[in-house]
């Protein structure tokens, strides 16, 4: 919930004193950040969070320490990439100039290129981050995940607030702050269990190849459920430009009050499940599964009529009268986030009935979905018309993961 919290303060911070356009040159880099902390967690983290509680203590020590070796291994490669195409384009980018080749000015600029470093560092800190926090959660054990969202939360807080005592507030610096603060969870997390784990590189080679079978299912299905948030930005980035993108950021950013409450209700969600099914099979889990969507459902009606209610003043006392009063754009969008937490419990029982494949099936459909209804009425009608795609495309996938779920979970009772 703080960390949750810090995004929003820093998203109504850079808008109200930098902008829609620089806002959404952050959401685009910041985007790319979310999709790979997704995909570090989705990997390493789900299975650990799967498989924790079927293992005995000493096993359990073994999987914390090869948690960590594996993630530690995804980041690295995260980073090595990055670092090759910043160094491409750079070579490519120096090239074209000394030799005077047309097309120079279409190249990344030095700023550019160091903007995408800053971004490059502030995406393996957040990596680094969630795989702390999440490590955390999956054994239900909060308080030390609290501690480090809240130091985490401070020192970010702490930063943009440096930036814009010294007029700093740009993309590249806050990403630097973003990656800073990021290492800080991972040192609380080792104080928290370095008498809990076992470092051993043989049992993280031996497991990799389970873990990955798992996994890669899982962060595909995670990186097209991010993807689906941020196709709408990055659509709008293309064709209306950076100010159009840093709107749509504005108004998500202040439907996303709801966020902290689901992430916090989602992370205690899928280990009651993951535990329900451990202890009692298919039919305890499915019991669960009803109780936290009908819950689920009742929540979400109640954020869309306080949404409609409450959305563009809210807006407005956030971001300022730059961003208007976009009335049909925020009651479109509550309905999309409505629609994502009323499934999230059929969501995570897929995933522990052992078929994440079948997500990345509907996530991946659900993203090209909305590229091409969001690009296609976006074209004609503008942002409103692309929210409207990304509605409807959200409404399909809501209806693919319920008829997924019945499906699995009539064949694992």
């Amino acid at each position: 919930m703080l960390l949750s919290g810090a995004a929003l303060i820093l998203s109504v911070v850079i808008g109200r004193l930098a902008g829609p356009s620089v806002l959404g040159q952050f959401t685009v880099g910041y985007s790319i950040a979310v999709v790979c902390s997704c995909l570090v967690r989705s990997l390493t983290v789900a299975p650990f969070a799967i498989y924790i509680f079927r293992a005995d203590e000493e096993e359990r020590a073994a999987m914390r320490g090869s948690m960590a070796i594996q993630s530690i291994a995804v980041i690295g490669t995260v980073f090595t990439l990055a670092m090759l195409l910043i160094a491409s384009l750079a070579i490519v980018s120096a090239a074209t100039v000394a030799l005077g080749f047309d097309g120079k000015d279409s190249l990344p600029s030095k700023s550019t290129l160091a903007t995408l470093m800053a971004i490059t560092l502030g995406t393996t800190g957040m990596m680094a981050r969630e795989v702390a926090r999440q490590a955390s959660f999956a054994e239900m054990n909060f308080q030390p995940a609290v501690w480090m969202d809240a130091a985490s939360f401070g020192f970010q807080l702490a930063g943009i607030a440096v930036l814009v005592v010294m007029e700093r507030l740009q993309t590249g610096p806050i990403f630097y702050i973003l990656a800073a603060g990021g290492w800080l969870p991972v040192i609380g997390w080792w104080i928290a269990y370095k008498r809990q784990l076992r470092i051993d590189f043989k049992h993280a080679r031996e497991t990799w190849g389970d873990i990955f079978r798992f996994g890669r299912w899982e962060a595909l299905g995670q990186s097209c459920q991010v993807g689906q948030m941020y196709a709408l930005p990055w659509v709008m980035a293309l064709s209306g430009g950076f100010a159009a993108a840093g709107i749509y950021a504005a108004v998500w950013s202040v439907l996303q009050l709801v966020s902290p409450f689901s992430q916090a209700a989602g992370n205690l969600m899928g280990p009651l499940l993951a535990r329900s099914y451990a202890s009692g099979g298919a039919m305890e889990l499915s019991k669960l599964t009803r109780r936290f969507t009908i819950l689920s459902f009742n929540v979400s009606a109640v954020y869309v009529i306080a949404m409609t209610l409450l959305g563009t003043r809210l807006l407005t006392l956030a971001y300022g009268s730059r961003y208007g009063e976009p009335f049909a754009l925020v009651v479109v969008l509550s309905v999309v986030i409505a629609s994502g937490l009323a499934t999230m419990a059929v969501t995570k029982s897929i995933v522990v009935l052992g078929r994440p494949d079948w997500i990345f099936a509907i996530q991946a459909g659900g993203v090209i979905a909305i590229l091409i209804a969001a690009a296609t009425l976006g074209s004609r009608f503008g942002l409103l018309g692309a929210a409207v795609g990304l509605l409807a495309a959200q409404v399909f996938i809501a209806i693919a993961k319920v008829y997924a779920y019945r499906k699995v979970s009539s064949r694992r009772g």
